[in-house]
C-alpha cells in the first residue's frame, strides 16, 4: 500500500489552495471583462472612430504613420468594434496636440 508523507500532504494542500485561488482569480477577472463588455456603446464608439479619422485626414496622416508614431493600431480603433481605453484616448489627444476635453467636444459634434 502506498503511503503519503506528511510533507506531501502539506504540498497537496498548498497546491489545492493555489488551484482554487487561481480559479477564483480567473473567474473574477473574466466576470469583470464580461461586465465591461456589457457597457459597449456602439454609437459612441463610432463617433470616437469618426473623430480620429477626421483629425487624421485634416493633418494628412495615414493610419500607418499614426501607428508608427503612437504604437496604437488605428485601423482597429477606427473600426469601432472594441471599446478604447481612456489611456489610449489620452494618447491620441496628445498626438493631435489637444486636451482630452477638446477631443470629446469634437466627438459630441459627430453625427
Amino acid at each position: 500500500m502506498y503511503q503519503i508523507s506528511e510533507r506531501k500532504v502539506e504540498e497537496l494542500k498548498i497546491q489545492n489552495f493555489t488551484d482554487k485561488y487561481v480559479f477564483v482569480r480567473k473567474f473574477f477577472l473574466l466576470s469583470i471583462w464580461f461586465d465591461m463588455a456589457q457597457f459597449k456603446d456602439p454609437v459612441m464608439s463610432a463617433k470616437v472612430a469618426a473623430t480620429i479619422k477626421l483629425l487624421r485626414n485634416k493633418k494628412n496622416i495615414s493610419q500607418e504613420q499614426m501607428y508608427v508614431d503612437t504604437n496604437l493600431n488605428v485601423s482597429r480603433i477606427e473600426s469601432a468594434d472594441n471599446n478604447i481605453s481612456l489611456g489610449n484616448l489620452s494618447k491620441i489627444a496628445q498626438y493631435f496636440e489637444m486636451q482630452l476635453s477638446d477631443f470629446f467636444k469634437l466627438v459630441e459634434k459627430q453625427k
